[in-house]
């Protein structure tokens, strides 16, 4: 991943390469509020069949700020925000789990597995409810807090 000068195309970051089986397979997810510094991406088997991260990166500087080791994920990330700006991110991976981590610094706030497969969907979100689809035909919903 690399951030270029507009006009010519010229790298001006990049993000050291790993060794990447799939790579990223899911929709980077903007922050705002005060996510609005970073973008959040799943990349998947990045050190084996099984392993993954999803990167918290500087928008400005292509810095890493943070990475969450799990299993890979094909699910996009979302972020999710308090009343008062500060925000969260929800992703799910390769092993049913599904995180809620603090967006600033990557500390795990919550984790649930709900499905002993693969999760491949998105979670969605409305107000406080996340709601996803399982590979084991499951439709699962929670309340975030």
């Amino acid at each position: 991943m690399r951030k270029q000068e507009r006009s010519s195309g010229r790298p001006l970051t990049t993000v050291p390469p790993r060794t990447v089986f799939q790579g990223v397979q899911s929709t980077i997810a903007v922050g705002k509020e005060e996510l609005s510094d970073n973008i959040y991406v799943t990349v998947a088997r990045t050190g084996g069949q099984a392993q993954g991260v999803l990167a918290c990166i500087d928008k400005n500087t292509g810095k890493v700020n943070w990475e969450h080791e799990s299993a890979y994920a094909w699910s996009s990330p979302v972020c999710v925000y308090n009343p008062d700006g500060s925000g969260k991110v929800l992703y799910c991976n390769s092993t049913g789990h599904i995180y809620l981590l603090d967006g600033k610094t990557g500390d795990v706030l919550d984790c649930h597995q709900i499905s002993e497969g693969v999760i491949e969907a998105s979670p969605a979100v409305y107000q406080s409810y996340m709601v996803v689809g399982t590979r084991d035909c499951k439709i699962w919903g929670m309340e975030l807090q």
